[in-house]
């Protein structure tokens, strides 16, 4: 049996028991602008399939540009949410698939739309590190200090709230697009304090060399020393505060001592 019978019996057995659906199973059985066209033709372009994903969301997913834009040409709503409430423009935000998002926003995809958790497609993008996919996204009017719905952390608060981010490019660009350096998520804790908490040594220094407070006290009753002596066996930060020498000079004290070694460079 050649492949191209194959392929085509395989489209008729999905499609019967997805009754219609065009799914995201499809693309394995071909890559054809022209076998797509007549598929989407007869296909529900909005049904998901067995994980959710829209057609849309596959392809903005796996930047799949020709087959987005194919699909948006027949009509698919771009602020289609799945099950968690993610969208198109999320999962590409997230992958930093510019011209997908470009693709996306330009049709009409609501770049503030907000996920279960409150979670906007800006957010997605501080998630994957993805800086170029930041910029494009508060050019076509992301907000900058939208919080999520747990923690109410702004994208740089998250940036430096997660244990695996701490991205100094990312942060970077977001302060430089206006985000607040000293804003305070649910628990009274700014960008300066999550950075500690988690040792993202450069970021630390970023914020401070950008004005963040020390003085600022968490929910807990903690400023930024009392919160670096109370991680310093965890803390490889070697964080420092430009006005304040002295300051400088303990926090430095805190961590030298209880540094298990540099992660990554120090910019």
């Amino acid at each position: 049996m050649s492949v191209e019978v194959s392929w085509k019996e395989d489209v008729e057995r999905i499609s019967k028991e997805y009754n219609g659906k065009l799914v995201a199973e499809l693309y394995m059985h071909g890559d054809g602008i022209e076998e797509w066209q007549n598929i989407y033709s007869e296909a529900n372009i909005e049904a998901p399939d067995n994980l959710g994903f829209t057609p849309l969301m596959f392809a903005a997913q796996r930047n799949m540009l020709d087959m987005l834009e194919i699909l948006i040409e027949w009509n698919a709503n771009p602020d289609t949410q799945n099950d968690t409430g993610k969208t198109a423009l999320m999962f590409a935000s997230f992958k930093g698939n510019l011209e997908c998002m470009e693709t996306l926003l330009e049709s009409g995809a609501e770049v503030r739309m907000t996920d279960q958790n409150g979670l906007t497609a800006l957010h997605m993008a501080t998630d994957g590190e993805q800086t170029r996919a930041i910029k494009l996204l508060v050019k076509f009017g992301a907000d900058v200090e939208a919080r999520d719905s747990s923690m109410g952390w702004t994208p740089l608060l998250r940036c430096a709230g997660l244990k695996n981010n701490g991205n100094f490019d990312v942060a970077c660009e977001l302060i430089r697009l206006g985000s607040i350096v000293d804003a305070l998520d649910n628990d009274g804790k700014t960008p300066l304090h999550n950075s500690i908490i988690n040792c993202h040594q450069p970021l630390c220094r970023l914020l401070l060399s950008y004005g963040a407070s020390v003085d600022l006290i968490t929910k807990n009753g903690y400023n930024a020393l009392q919160l670096a002596e109370s991680v310093g066996n965890a803390v490889s930060c070697s964080i420092y505060h430009l006005n304040d020498n002295l300051l400088l000079q303990k926090i430095l004290q805190v961590f030298k001592d209880h540094s298990p070694k540099q992660q990554g460079d120090d910019n």
